[in-house]
């Protein structure tokens, strides 16, 4: 049963940084690590971990981004999370009373987010009476939840 999830920002989205899922099951493998699987073309990836010292989530975020770099010469950034921290987020989500799951987003960042992402956030949630933010941390990721009435919101590049 996969232990991981790898989420890359920006893979296949508007014809940008093409990558095929195979080619990237295949990366994802030559690092060691097994069953490995892909969710539709997002550049999600679930795979359990190379057997040996459990490496922390940010070491093997690192390991994928510099594979990636190499293989396709897209330099991505890259959160993984181990099936316990996701499953907390999950568990940890405060609009599990959100009527339409569909306006929920959860935004994952290797580190803490900048100023723009910050205000662009804040923004979105001030704009609909009806928005909500919070912030968690898992582990090492911050995690950036934002309830809405509209799911038109897109975080700005820097996210």
């Amino acid at each position: 049963m996969p232990t991981h999830v790898a989420l890359l920002r920006g893979i296949n989205v508007g014809g940008n940084n093409k990558i095929a899922m195979a080619d990237l099951r295949d990366v994802v493998a030559s690092l060691g690590h097994t069953e490995v699987s892909t969710y539709i073309q997002s550049g999600n990836v679930l795979f359990t971990a190379r057997e040996g010292p459990a490496a922390a989530t940010t070491a093997l975020a690192a390991d994928l981004e510099r594979a990636i770099e190499k293989a396709f010469g897209l330099r991505l950034r890259v959160v993984v999370l181990s099936r316990a921290e996701l499953a907390q987020v999950i568990s940890d989500n405060p609009y599990q009373a959100e009527p339409n799951p569909k306006c929920v987003h959860a935004m994952f960042f290797p580190a803490e987010p900048g100023e723009q992402v910050r205000e662009s956030v804040a923004a979105a949630a001030a704009c609909r009476a009806s928005s909500r933010l919070s912030a968690l941390t898992v582990g090492s990721t911050r995690i950036a939840g934002l309830a809405s009435a509209s799911t038109t919101w897109r975080p700005p590049a820097e996210a």
